[in-house]
């Protein structure tokens, strides 16, 4: 066995490893993927760090097209729909979701690593190591129509601003 032949060996190995790492990360996605969504959409209430009780007051839902609303959940655990908006705002903050890579996703702005996951929860540690747990809903969602009117006319009024904006003149563009 020659030198070149034994090169011509590694090159083959190293290629077969990155394409399997790159198919394992893309199976990993599909996964969470198919979690988050059940296929469709999937409700999640979600736990913050401060409060250690099994009592929510937020609720996230993911959809398989990318949308990612966010609710409050009442004393009746009726959920209300924060009204956002398709484009990020001032502050980032959208209805949108999507994976940075294969352990890290972004929801709605807010982005967070994976530490864990199963069927039924989701831990998640935003960028100061604060730990999130999603835990699937199971049972009626019970989301109120009156918040689903306001949202859905809230994204309209803000098509309708953006529309208005374009062209517009900022003159803090100008200033050097």
């Amino acid at each position: 066995m020659n030198i070149k032949s034994l090169k011509i060996k590694q090159i083959k190995t190293l290629i077969l490893f990155l394409f399997y790492c790159l198919l394992s990360c893309n199976n990993k996605q599909k996964e969470i993927t198919k979690i988050l969504t059940n296929d469709s959409i999937q409700y999640w209430n979600i736990s913050v760090p401060e409060d250690k009780r099994p009592v929510y007051h937020n609720s996230y839902s993911f959809s398989k097209t990318g949308v990612c609303e966010k609710y409050n959940i009442d004393y009746n655990e009726i959920r209300n729909i924060i009204p956002r908006d398709t484009v990020p705002d001032k502050y980032g903050i959208y209805n949108k979701w999507n994976f940075i890579n294969d352990s890290t996703i972004n929801m709605g702005g807010f982005i967070m690593k994976i530490a864990n996951y199963s069927r039924d929860s989701i831990v998640l540690k935003d960028k100061n190591n604060d730990s999130y747990s999603l835990y699937r809903v199971i049972g009626p969602f019970r989301v109120s129509p009156k918040s689903i009117r306001e949202r859905d006319s809230l994204i309209t009024i803000y098509a309708k601003e953006r529309e208005r904006d374009k062209g517009a003149f900022i003159v803090t563009d100008t200033i050097k």
